[in-house]
């Protein structure tokens, strides 16, 4: 039994695949490289002042609820897309996007979102005046 040759056209046609296939392989173990380096958590820290007024602060990415004298922080992305939240009707904090609500505990009280909002790390320090939240990037 004899191998036929491939047609001239058989062949350009393979070679064609293989011009594509190589930048399509590269690109794509550029990507994953990309995702092995970025894939640790970055955090870095926001500064507020700390102040006794306001039951509800929008901040950069941060939604900052006092409680007495005690602070919640929230991160301001939604987690049904990831719109930033910066108003609240009543005691609900609202997406502009799509409507989700949350409440003051960062539950969803109605969707889209499935998921309650994160909840950052948040210090108080006194003598500076200020409130440091970490923030995962």
């Amino acid at each position: 039994m004899s191998a036929e040759k491939p047609s001239r056209r058989q062949f350009f046609k393979k070679a064609l695949h293989l011009f594509w296939l190589a930048p399509a392989a590269w690109l794509l173990s550029g990507l994953v490289r990309r995702t092995e380096e970025t894939g640790e958590i970055r955090e870095r820290t926001v500064e507020l002042p700390l102040e006794s007024g306001e039951a509800v602060r929008f901040a950069e990415e941060v939604i900052l609820i006092r409680v007495g004298n005690d602070y919640r922080a929230f991160s301001a992305a939604c987690t049904h897309m990831g719109c930033r939240i910066q108003r609240m009707e009543g005691e609900e904090l609202v997406c502009p996007c799509h409507g989700s609500r949350f409440n003051m505990s960062g539950e969803v009280l109605r969707g889209p979102a499935e998921r309650p909002l994160a909840r950052l790390r948040c210090e108080a320090d006194e003598r500076a005046g200020v409130l440091r939240i970490t923030v995962r990037a």
